[in-house]
């Protein structure tokens, strides 16, 4: 950049003991005697990449020079002065300060309230300069290139057992490595992980790459960029703030969705880590979405709202999908309408586990929410969802007169806690039934419902009622399930036993929910003769 740099002219002062304005962002009270230099600096300033050049906002931009948090100079750049028949787009400014002090500049937009903080200054053939004092009434004749960038960022709280995992998208317009952000990658790997999801699995048939070397998997660094509308998985050891310079993104908002031909595993496919690159939250309206839980364990909860400024979520893409929305092959980032705020007509259950924090949730929509099949980060979390349509479903939509079958499955030993909330849902009726034991509890009146689960629990053990049919759920047809080396039975009247060869083997009475003697091995046919029949097969190992 070989650039004439116009010489000093009275109109364009900005010194603040010359001129200065009641509403200065950085201020102008300072004595210039205390100080045994000053520096004359003829400048340009660029932003993010672009040229400042003459408006007719006469105080937009203003200029600060400091040294640590104490202003040294700089003011308002007239960009254009009135009845001014040479307007230029140079200007220039004194600043004070003692030997070798290090100089910070920043520069404030007014129209906008967007401070800039990170410079780079070169001179008219692009080689940086530094702005440190040097001998007295030292002057760049040649003028210098003050060239400002954008700055976000984002805090990120230590990584604990309970949490520190955080779902992220770059606020960039272009596509950047790691190694530029601020604090991202540490240089001691332990430090920080940072993911890419490929939900085909290529390379390493996983999921999840990660930035650094795979200290797990061998020494394949995968050194992937940054690319605006992509989510990234991210933590660090240490309370840290990721850093972003650079031009905002300012694109449409439109996010391509892929369905992976082949994938690694199967559960995987259609699903997509998106992000919101933009600097201000945005919606993308009714479709379904999974956030990172902010508060406390990190897992992933169905999302309501709007998406903040940087978060990544996931969403599902399946063209076969009967719901129009998870028909779409793009998701766009849109402003926030005005509309009712999102998460109202829904039924939310909520899991607890030893009263340690939530760990899942399911959610019935009874608004434009549409489905969302079950996703979690861990495979062997304790998993609640709804079946629906050969489909496990976290998110459903819903009418008052369904029955929702809850599937409940756990790797861990314990006693759980299934609560209920009603979000502005016109709901009258709300039944939790619990095959198992029997119960079944009027989620309205107490709210919560307690039990001890256990890995070999039959999944699908609870039946969400949401209007009046009688007391158990005669409609099922498993009344049976092994737990160990017994047989549970949930229901009333004579079971009859009979091998898979249709011989009669034995006979129980059984009245509400029982064990019964152990089977030998082996596939049998169970029926149970009440008020109806009901016929099951079971595989008793």
């Amino acid at each position: 950049m070989k650039r004439t740099f116009l010489a000093l002219i009275a109109l364009f002062v900005l010194n603040p003991l010359v001129y200065s304005q009641d509403n200065n962002h950085y201020g102008s009270d300072f004595n210039h005697y205390d100080y045994q230099t000053h520096k004359d600096v003829n400048f340009l300033v660029a932003i993010d990449g672009n040229l400042i050049e003459t408006t007719d906002s006469y105080y937009e931009y203003e200029v600060g020079f400091f040294v640590g948090e104490d202003y040294r100079g700089g003011g308002y750049m007239q960009l254009e002065y009135p009845d001014d028949p040479y307007p230029t787009t140079n200007y220039s400014s004194i600043f004070y300060t003692e030997p070798n002090e290090p100089i910070i500049c920043k520069l404030y937009d007014h129209n906008k309230n967007i401070e800039y903080t990170v410079f780079t200054c070169v001179d008219g053939d692009d080689e940086p300069v530094s702005l440190l004092t040097g001998t007295e009434y030292d002057y760049f004749d040649d003028g210098v290139c003050l060239s400002f960038s954008s700055s976000f960022s984002i805090d990120i709280a230590q990584y604990s057992e309970d949490g520190g995992w955080y779902l992220i998208a770059s606020p960039l317009a272009a596509t950047v490595s790691p190694t530029v952000v601020e604090n991202m990658i540490s240089s001691t790997e332990a430090n920080y992980d940072l993911y890419f999801f490929d939900q085909a699995g290529t390379g390493n048939g996983k999921e999840w790459k990660n930035w650094k070397e795979d200290v797990n998997g061998g020494s394949t660094n995968h050194g992937f960029n940054l690319v605006p509308g992509t989510g990234y998985l991210y933590a660090n050891s240490q309370d840290v703030t990721l850093t972003f310079i650079g031009a905002p993104y300012n694109s449409t908002g439109v996010v391509e969705l892929s369905r992976a031909a082949t994938v690694a595993h199967e559960k995987m496919r259609g699903w997509n880590l998106i992000g919101n690159s933009f600097t201000t939250a945005k919606t993308i309206g009714g479709r379904g979405y999974y956030r990172m839980n902010p508060v406390g364990r990190s897992e992933l909860i169905a999302g309501t709202g709007n998406i903040d400024a940087m978060e990544g979520i996931f969403v599902y893409y399946d063209p076969e999908d009967d719901n129009a929305a998870n028909r779409e092959e793009t998701v766009t980032f849109t402003n926030p309408s005005l509309k009712r705020a999102e998460g109202d007509d829904m039924v939310l259950l909520t899991l607890n586990r030893n009263n340690d924090g939530t760990i899942d949730r399911v959610i019935v929509r009874f608004d434009e929410g549409g489905t969302l099949p079950k996703y979690t980060l861990r495979d062997n979390s304790t998993i609640i969802y709804i079946p629906q349509a050969d489909k496990d479903y976290a998110v459903v939509k819903g009418s008052a007169t369904n029955v929702f079958p809850v599937n409940f499955k756990t790797e861990d030993f314990g006693t759980y806690t299934l609560s209920a909330d009603i979000a502005g849902a016109n709901v009258d009726y709300m039944h939790l039934i619990d095959k198992i034991t029997g119960e079944d509890v009027d989620m309205l009146l107490e709210g919560e419902y307690s039990f001890v689960a256990a890995p070999v629990d039959r999944e699908d053990r609870f039946i969400l009622r949401l209007n009046y049919s009688g007391y158990f759920d005669n409609e099922s047809d498993i009344f049976a399930y092994q737990n160990g080396s017994d047989i549970v039975v949930c229901g009333e009247g004579t079971l009859q036993v009979f091998d898979v060869m249709g011989r009669y083997v034995t006979s129980y009475e059984v009245n509400g929910v029982q064990s019964i003697q152990a089977l030998p091995m082996g596939v049998y046919i169970f029926r149970m003769v009440g008020d109806d029949v009901m016929t099951q097969k079971i595989y008793v190992r």
